[in-house]
């Protein structure tokens, strides 16, 4: 049994010392996902919080022979979708800087020159303008770095169709880079 599922048994059985060690495992990961997905600190603070007391909710519901960090994501994005199906709120993107400072996967490149700024701005601006099925499996494979088979236990379809989606996702990006630049690619 690995770490994870010795804790969820624990957590289970009472101990909630377990599921704050889960809670504190997951916590940046989880936050980072949603950040990129909602591109606005705030929503993705409330979503983490809200993510969690799912969990913590539905926790009898976990199945041992499933990874706990793909039931973890599914449940990140459900949470997304039902939020701003709920609220029926546009997403925000928030600056440049914001998402420097949020300490979203930091890199060492403190120093970033204007140019790099504005091609991050359009990137985001790309991704963000794909549809929701698309933009959440490109995040999850290319930012989250989770194998097609973990995708798609996290979205409820088969792998060849998450890889689909990722390519379909990477095929848009490309085109719209391509005509952002003038056909230069």
């Amino acid at each position: 049994m690995d770490i994870d599922n010795r804790l969820v048994s624990s957590t289970l059985n009472g101990d909630v010392h377990s599921f704050s060690i889960l809670v504190e495992k997951y916590q940046v990961d989880i936050f980072n996902f949603l950040f990129r997905l909602t591109l606005c600190r705030e929503d993705a603070e409330e979503l983490l919080q809200d993510v969690f007391v799912r969990v913590y909710k539905y926790l009898y519901t976990y199945n041992s022979s499933m990874k706990f960090s793909s039931w973890l994501y599914s449940i990140a994005v459900n949470t997304f979708k039902d939020h701003f199906k709920r609220k029926k709120k546009q997403l925000a993107i928030c600056s440049f800087d914001d998402e420097i400072n949020t300490g979203v996967k930091q890199t060492n490149q403190l120093e970033i020159d204007l140019e790099t700024r504005e091609e991050f701005r359009e990137i985001v601006k790309i991704i963000n303008s794909l549809k929701e099925e698309y933009r959440i499996a490109i995040i999850l494979k290319c930012i989250q770095d989770f194998s097609y088979k973990e995708i798609g236990e996290m979205l409820g379809i088969s792998p060849q169709n998450a890889k689909m989606r990722v390519n379909r996702a990477r095929r848009k990006i490309g085109k719209s880079l391509n005509k952002m630049n003038g056909g230069a690619f």
